[in-house]
C-alpha cells in the first residue's frame, strides 16, 4: 500500500509539473506569475522523482539498487527543497531572493558532496546490510539499517530552520502583503512538521519504518494547485469586475463629455466676468476667426469688437436666474474683415452658484445665418412680382440684381449655352458687379467648373478655385476665389444655362447659399423655357420626337454624304457604330411602352454626353442608335482607339435606370464597322454592322464586336470552349472559391461559392467566357448540379462551425437551371442524403431567372421556402422586375450589383443606391452589397441602412482550404 502511494504521488506531481509549465506560457500573466509558475514546474518534478526513487528503493530487493536508490534519494531531496525554497520565496515575495537562493543550493551542495564522500551514503556511517520489514501499518518494505550518521542531525537542524524560515514568511505575507498564499502555506507547515517529526520519531525509535517526509512537499504541490485554480477564479472575476464598471464609469463620462463637445449647438462656459473657461467643437468652428490667438478670452470683449451694444448687462448675476435671450446679431470678423456677416442669436444659462450667484454660465449659439437668408430671399421675391409683361432680358436683369443685393458678392451672371443637347459654351446674358450691369463675356466648359452642368444640378466651391481650375483664364482674370453655379434646365434635364455667383473671398453659408440660390434658379428657369419655347419647334423637323436626337432619316444622309466623300477622297476616315440595347423587348412587353420610351430617351441622354464635333449621334429607330466617328487629323485612328471608344459608349451606359416602382438595366451591344472602302453601298456597311452587332448579342451582350475576321472565327472558337469546357467537368479543372459575407458589425455571416476554371494550357478562363457557352450549349445543368454537389458537400463537413457561426453558404442558380421542373425535387434530395439541413443553403437567383415563367418560379420559390432553403435575388437592380414581383415572390434578400456599389466613389448620394435599400427595408427583406471595395463605400452603405456586405474590403474569393482556415480562426477568436 505505501509504495502504491509514493507512486501515485509521482504521477500526481508530474501531472502538475506540466499543468504549472503550461502555464507559465501564458502570454496574459506577468513575468512573476511566469517565474512563479516555472518554479512550482521544477519543484513538483523534482518532488516526483523523489517519490518515485523512494517508492523503487522501498520495494527493491537487492542490496546494490537500494543502496544506489537510497543515494539518488538524498540528491533530489536536496533538490526538490532548494526548489521548493525558491517557490516559496516567490510567492511570499521574499527580498533579495537570489542572494538567499545562492545561499540555500550552497548548503544543499555541501550535503551532496559530504554524502558522495560517505563510505554508504549521508544517512548511515555503517551498513549493516538490507532488511525486510514490517512497517507500522503492516507493509513488507526493503530497508537498509546500520548506525545512523551524527551530520543526518546537521539535516534536521536545517528543517527546523526552514520551518522557522517557513513561519516568519507566512506571517510577512498575512500581516504585511495582504496575500491569500499564507492560509495554504500554514497548512503545508504543519502537515510537513507533523511528517518530519514522525520521521524523526522513527528514525530513533524504529528504524525499520518508512520515511515520509517526502510526502510533505507532495502535500505542499497539491495545495498550491488547488490554492492556484481558486486565485485564477478570483482574480478573474474580480478582474471581469473591475474592468466592467470602469468600462461602464468610462462610458458614461465619455457620453456626457461627447454630448457636450458634438453638440450641433456652439456652447461655450463662461465666469461671471464673461471670460472663456470652455468651449466646444462646434464653439470653436464658429468663432474661432474672431477668438484673439495666444491670450485669455474674453465674451463681453468679443461681443464689444463684433458691435454688439449693452451686452455688459446681460452678465449681471441679478439677471442670471434664468435662461435669458438675445439676438439675432449681424456679426462680422475681427481678425479677417473680408469673410461674410454671419446672423447669431445668443441664450445665456447659470449652470453653478456661488453665494447665490452665477459662477459658471452656458453660452449657447445659434446660427441665425440661414434663416436671415431665406427670409431675405422670399422677402426681395415678394417685393418683386416679376410677370410676363417684362421681356426675357428684363426680368433676368432685376433677378441678378436682387441675387446680388441678398448674397453681398462681387459678381453674379446669367449665362445661356450655345447647345442643350451638347454644351461646350457659356456665353453670360447679364453681368452683375457691385449692383451694376457689368460687360458680358464668354468661355468655353472645358477646365472650369460650369461643366458640372452636364451632370449635375448645382456645384459650390467655398474658395481656391484658382487652385483647382488653373486653366480657366476668364476668372483668373476676375481674380476668383469663390464659386457657386446652378443649372437651368428644360423639361428633359438638359442644360439652358446656369446661374452663376463669383467672389473674391471665401464664400460662407454653403446650405443657405445653395437654398438661395435654387430659388432663384427656379424662377430663372422658368424665363429660360418660355424663351426657349419656340427655338424646341423648330428642331422638331429634324429630330427625333422622343429623343431630340437626329433621326433615320438624318443618319442615313449622313452615312451617304461621308460614303460620297469617300470616293472623292480615298484618304477619308470613319467608323460606324450600330448600338441595340439589350433586352429592350423584355421591358416593352413585361412593363408596357411608356417605360421602353423612359429607356430610350435615357438611352439618347447618357450617348450624348459623349459626343464630340468629331461623332455624329441619332436614332436609328426603335431601340436602335448610329453613332459616326469622323475623327480629325489630329484624332488617332488606330485599331486599339476604335476599341477604346466603342468600350466608351458601352461605358456610358452602365448605370442602372431607376423608373418608378422598377430598377432597369440599360446595358446595351454594339457593332463596328470602318469605313473605308468605296466599293462597297451604304446598305451594305449597315449589314455588316448589323452582322457583327449580332456577333456580340450572340457572344452575351454588355460587349462590342468589330466586323473583321474574327467575327467569322469567333464560332469557331466557342465551339473549341464548349469541348474544352465537358473535358474541364471530367477532369477536376474546376474548383470553388469562396468569398465571405459580414454583417454590420464586421462579422461573418456568410460566404458566395464562386466558381474558377484553371485550364492546364490556357490558365485562367473567367466565368464571363465559358458561363453563356454552358447556357447555349446545357451544360449549365451539369456544372451547376457540380456546384450544388460541392456545396452541399462542405456544408456536411463543416457543418458544426458554420452552425456555431451562423454562416450559410450561397450559390447561384442559372436560370436555365431554376427553370428545371425536377429543380425543388432534385435539391430536396441531395440535401436529404447529405444529412445537412436546407437552412444553411442560400440559393441566389437573378431577375430574368424569375421572370420567365412567373407562375411557376412562385410555385417553386414556395416549396423551397417550405423546405428551408434562403432565397437570395442577386445582382438587384440590373433586370427588369418589378416591385409587385419582389412583394409577390417569396425572397429573403436583395443583392445590390456592384456597379451600384461603385458609384458611390464619384457619387456618395446616389439616389439609386438609397431607394434600393429603402425597398428591400420596405419589402422587410435583408440587403446585401457585394463589390464593397474601400471603407468609403462601407461607411456610406452602412449607414443607409444596409445589413450585410461582401468584396474585396473585408476579402477576396479564396479556394477552400483558405475559407476553411479562416473559419476555424474566427471561431476560436
Amino acid at each position: 500500500m505505501i509504495i502504491s502511494l509514493f507512486y501515485m504521488s509521482t504521477g500526481l506531481m508530474l501531472t502538475s509539473a506540466l499543468l504549472a509549465a503550461g502555464g507559465s506560457a501564458q502570454q496574459q500573466f506577468s513575468q512573476r506569475e511566469r517565474k512563479v509558475s516555472l518554479s512550482f514546474s521544477l519543484m513538483a518534478t523534482f518532488i516526483g522523482i523523489y517519490q518515485f526513487i523512494n517508492g523503487h528503493y522501498y520495494a527493491s530487493n537487492d542490496f546494490t539498487t537500494s543502496l544506489q536508490l537510497l543515494n539518488a534519494s538524498v540528491y533530489l531531496g536536496l533538490l526538490s527543497q532548494v526548489f521548493t525554497f525558491i517557490f516559496i520565496g516567490l510567492v511570499t515575495q521574499q527580498t533579495r531572493l537570489r542572494l538567499w537562493a545562492l545561499l540555500v543550493t550552497s548548503i544543499a551542495a555541501t550535503f551532496a558532496l559530504i554524502n558522495s564522500l560517505s563510505p554508504g551514503v549521508f544517512r548511515l556511517s555503517r551498513i549493516d546490510g538490507l532488511f525486510e520489514v514490517v512497517t507500522l501499518w503492516g507493509d513488507h518494505v526493503h530497508i537498509i539499517m546500520g548506525e545512523h550518521n551524527k551530520l543526518s542531525k546537521l539535516r534536521d537542524i536545517m528543517n527546523i530552520l526552514f520551518f522557522l524560515w517557513l513561519v516568519f514568511r507566512i506571517y510577512k505575507v498575512k500581516h504585511q502583503l495582504e496575500n491569500q498564499v499564507a492560509k495554504p502555506l500554514l497548512i503545508y507547515t504543519l502537515f510537513q512538521l507533523t511528517l518530519v517529526l514522525f520521521d524523526i520519531y522513527t528514525r530513533i525509535f524504529h528504524q525499520d519504518s518508512v520515511q515520509l517526509g517526502g510526502f510533505g512537499p507532495v502535500a505542499l504541490v497539491l495545495i498550491m494547485m488547488y490554492y492556484f485554480v481558486q486565485d485564477r477564479k478570483q482574480s478573474h472575476h474580480r478582474i471581469k469586475q473591475e474592468s466592467s464598471l470602469r468600462a461602464e464609469a468610462e462610458h458614461r463620462e465619455q457620453m456626457i463629455r461627447q454630448s457636450y463637445l458634438q453638440s450641433p449647438a456652439p456652447i461655450i462656459l463662461l465666469d461671471r466676468e464673461g471670460n472663456v473657461k470652455d468651449c466646444n467643437r462646434a464653439a470653436q468652428h464658429l468663432l474661432d476667426s474672431a477668438l484673439p490667438k495666444n491670450q485669455q478670452h474674453n465674451f463681453k470683449h468679443l461681443l464689444h469688437q463684433l458691435n454688439v451694444e449693452e451686452c455688459d448687462s446681460w452678465f449681471d448675476p441679478s439677471r442670471l436666474n434664468m435662461a435669458s435671450y438675445y439676438g439675432p446679431f449681424k456679426l462680422t470678423s475681427i481678425t479677417q474683415p473680408n469673410q461674410h456677416a454671419r446672423w447669431l442669436d445668443i441664450s445665456l444659462y447659470p449652470l453653478s452658484y456661488v453665494d447665490n450667484a452665477p459662477e459658471i454660465i452656458s453660452a449657447r449659439i445659434q446660427d441665425m445665418t440661414k434663416l436671415m437668408y431665406l427670409s431675405n430671399a422670399v422677402n426681395c421675391l415678394a417685393a418683386n412680382p416679376w410677370t410676363g409683361q417684362d421681356n426675357f432680358t428684363q426680368a433676368l436683369q432685376k433677378m441678378a440684381i436682387s441675387l446680388q443685393q441678398i448674397l453681398e458678392t462681387d459678381y453674379i451672371f446669367i449665362g445661356q449655352t450655345d447647345c442643350p443637347e451638347k454644351p461646350s459654351r457659356v456665353e453670360t446674358l447679364f453681368v452683375i458687379k457691385n449692383g451694376q450691369v457689368s460687360d458680358n463675356f464668354s468661355y468655353a466648359l472645358e477646365n472650369t467648373p460650369s461643366t458640372f452642368m452636364l451632370d449635375r444640378e448645382n456645384l459650390i466651391i467655398t474658395q481656391g478655385l484658382q487652385r483647382l481650375y488653373p486653366q480657366s483664364e476668364e476668372f483668373r482674370r476676375l481674380n476668383i476665389e469663390g464659386y457657386a453655379g446652378r443649372r437651368i434646365k428644360d423639361e428633359n434635364g438638359h442644360p439652358l444655362g446656369l446661374v452663376a455667383i463669383l467672389d473674391s473671398k471665401p464664400l460662407q453659408h454653403r446650405q443657405e447659399l445653395a437654398q438661395v440660390l435654387e430659388i432663384f434658379t427656379n424662377r430663372v428657369s422658368a424665363e429660360f423655357l418660355r424663351h426657349y419655347a419656340e427655338e424646341k419647334v423648330k428642331k422638331l423637323a429634324y429630330r427625333d420626337e422622343l429623343t431630340q436626337l437626329p433621326n433615320r432619316v438624318s443618319a442615313i444622309e449622313k452615312l451617304d454624304a461621308f460614303i460620297a466623300q469617300l470616293q472623292q477622297t480615298p484618304s477619308a476616315r470613319a467608323v460606324l457604330f450600330l448600338l441595340d440595347l439589350d433586352q429592350f423587348k423584355v421591358i416593352n412587353d413585361a412593363l408596357g411602352h411608356d417605360v421602353g420610351d423612359t429607356v430610350v430617351k435615357e438611352a439618347a441622354w447618357r450617348l450624348n454626353q459623349i459626343c464630340s464635333d468629331s461623332l455624329f449621334l441619332a436614332r436609328f429607330g426603335g431601340d436602335e442608335f448610329i453613332l459616326l466617328y469622323r475623327p480629325s487629323d489630329a484624332d488617332d485612328f488606330s485599331l486599339q482607339n476604335i476599341n477604346t471608344f466603342a468600350q466608351r459608349i458601352l461605358d456610358s451606359l452602365n448605370a442602372p435606370l431607376k423608373v418608378g416602382d422598377h430598377l432597369l438595366d440599360l446595358a446595351a451591344s454594339l457593332g463596328v464597322v470602318i469605313i473605308n472602302d468605296t466599293s462597297l453601298t451604304r446598305s451594305e456597311y449597315l449589314n455588316a454592322a448589323e452582322l457583327a452587332l449580332y456577333e456580340a448579342k450572340h457572344n452575351g451582350r454588355r460587349q462590342f464586336r468589330l466586323y473583321e475576321q474574327q467575327v467569322r472565327d469567333s464560332a469557331h472558337e466557342k465551339l473549341a470552349l464548349q469541348h474544352e469546357l465537358r473535358e474541364a467537368i471530367s477532369s477536376h479543372q474546376l474548383a470553388c472559391y469562396f468569398q465571405p459575407q459580414w454583417n454590420q458589425q464586421q462579422e461573418m455571416i456568410g460566404a458566395e461559392i464562386l466558381l474558377r476554371w484553371f485550364h492546364p494550357k490556357l490558365g485562367f478562363i473567367g466565368p464571363d467566357r465559358f458561363i453563356p457557352i454552358a447556357e447555349q450549349s446545357g451544360l449549365i445543368h451539369t456544372l451547376g448540379n457540380w456546384v450544388l454537389e460541392q456545396a452541399t458537400s462542405f456544408i456536411q463537413q463543416h457543418t458544426h462551425v458554420l452552425r456555431q457561426m451562423g454562416v450559410r453558404i450561397s450559390v447561384n442558380v442559372s436560370a436555365w437551371q431554376f427553370s428545371r421542373h425536377d429543380f425543388v425535387s432534385q435539391l430536396e434530395t441531395l440535401t436529404a442524403n447529405k444529412g445537412i439541413s436546407p437552412s444553411q443553403l442560400k440559393l441566389e437567383l437573378t431577375e430574368t431567372a424569375l421572370l420567365n415563367d412567373v407562375q411557376d418560379t412562385r410555385k417553386k420559390l414556395e416549396l423551397l421556402r417550405q423546405h428551408g432553403f434562403r432565397i437570395s435575388l442577386d445582382d438587384f437592380g440590373t433586370g427588369y422586375s418589378s416591385l409587385a414581383y419582389l412583394r409577390d415572390f417569396p425572397i429573403d434578400e436583395l443583392k445590390i450589383d456592384k456597379a451600384f456599389v461603385d458609384e458611390i466613389d464619384q457619387n456618395p448620394d446616389s439616389a439609386l443606391v438609397n431607394a434600393m435599400i429603402s425597398i428591400g427595408q420596405l419589402l422587410k427583406l435583408k440587403v446585401v452589397a457585394e463589390g464593397v471595395e474601400n471603407q468609403q463605400q462601407f461607411n456610406h452603405l452602412n449607414k443607409l441602412g444596409c445589413q450585410a456586405f461582401q468584396g474585396y474590403l473585408f476579402a477576396k474569393p479564396m479556394p477552400e482550404k483558405d475559407f476553411i482556415a479562416l473559419l476555424e480562426q474566427l471561431s476560436t477568436s
